[in-house]
C-alpha cells in the first residue's frame, strides 16, 4: 500500500480525453480542494467521490490545484 501525499491528490498521468485531461491537469500537479472540499491526501478517495456526486452530468467542478513553478492556481473541469 502507497504511503499517502499529505495535502492533495497528486495528478499521476490523466487519461487522454478524459475530464481531468480537459481541465488541463499535469503529472505532478497536487489538487488541494474541490469545490472548496479540502482533499486531506491521495488515498482520500470518498472526500473526492463526495465532491464530484455534489454535481449533475455537465456540471462545472472547481479544482483548487497546487502546481510546481506556477503556485496555487484554479481549473474548470465538466463533470461527465
Amino acid at each position: 500500500v502507497p504511503e499517502p501525499t499529505a495535502g492533495g491528490l497528486r495528478v499521476r498521468r490523466p487519461r487522454h480525453g478524459s475530464a481531468a485531461d480537459h481541465a488541463r491537469l499535469r503529472p505532478g500537479d497536487v489538487v488541494v480542494a474541490i469545490d472548496g472540499a479540502t482533499i486531506a491526501h491521495d488515498l482520500d478517495a470518498q472526500a473526492v467521490q463526495r465532491a464530484i456526486d455534489t454535481h449533475a452530468s455537465g456540471d462545472e467542478i472547481t479544482l483548487h490545484v497546487e502546481r510546481a513553478g506556477a503556485g496555487a492556481i484554479d481549473l474548470s473541469a465538466r463533470r461527465p
